[in-house]
């Protein structure tokens, strides 16, 4: 069933294979990983995956014959799954926009990385600094796509 967010994204929820999924190695979190993914695969051991990844359609897959999901966030929780043999997984996939950018893409990695675990303060910065020349070194808009506080542009 599709569900609209706060935000007016469309969205379901479906059981998709892990060999579906293409993972950008353009994800927001480069040097953390892999960081306390052990704790992740015994959690999911013992009850399951309780948080679903977000993936959706984009032009990589669009042109892929092997590819049909693109990931947005839960890096960490695909690879545990993987790690633990599974071959599919829960997922909230967006199905609108059809087609999403690589604008949105780290947008929306940004945000739900940021706000649920801490970063490393690289990844922060390698991520506004794609944004910054992606907007033309505007950092009013910046501040408006992503969400984040000035303060923490700046920093």
């Amino acid at each position: 069933m599709v569900k609209k967010d706060e935000n007016g994204k469309a969205h379901e929820y479906k059981t998709i294979k892990l060999s579906e999924i293409y993972n950008d190695l353009n994800q927001v979190r480069k040097k953390t990983a892999q960081k306390d993914i052990d704790k992740i695969e015994e959690s999911i051991r013992a009850i399951g995956q309780q948080t679903p990844i977000g993936v959706c359609f984009s032009e990589e897959t669009e042109n892929s014959d092997k590819y049909k999901y693109h990931l947005i966030y839960g890096q960490k929780r695909m690879l545990a799954v993987g790690n633990l043999g599974k071959k599919t997984i829960e997922a909230k996939v967006y199905v609108e926009p059809k087609r999403w950018t690589k604008e949105q893409i780290l947008v929306e990695a940004l945000a739900e990385n940021y706000a649920d675990t801490e970063m490393d303060k690289t990844e922060v910065w390698d991520t506004i600094r794609e944004f910054y020349f992606m907007f033309n070194k505007d950092l009013r808009k910046i501040q408006k796509t992503t969400g984040l506080r000035h303060k923490d542009i700046k920093e």
